[in-house]
């Protein structure tokens, strides 16, 4: 019998974030909807700390690192490898567009 997982969701549209507890063996949920908006909160992984709500310019990082796969987990899988590099690079064409 497989154990549960605290797995950390957020909302990029009230900046705030929860956890849930998931047998991973059963089901492994991408989005839920938000208790506190009714938007849709994204699962980020286990290793997700979320920024303080007020903080935009960290939330506006949390949002594009979704957009481009990456998630808060010690595990990387092969359908979301992007490497740390990458990402500062994108990020850094983005911030001068």
């Amino acid at each position: 019998m497989a154990s549960p997982y605290n797995m950390a969701f957020a909302c990029l549209d009230c900046h705030k974030s929860f956890k849930r507890e998931f047998n991973l063996a059963e089901e492994y949920p991408v989005t839920l909807i938000c208790p506190h908006c009714c938007g849709t909160v994204h699962n980020l992984g286990r290793h997700f700390k979320a920024p303080k709500r007020t903080d935009k310019k960290q939330w506006a990082k949390v949002g594009f690192l979704m957009e481009h796969g990456f998630f808060f987990q010690k595990s990387v899988m092969k359908q979301t490898q992007v490497s740390w590099f990458h990402i500062q690079k994108l990020w850094g064409k983005q911030k001068s567009l």
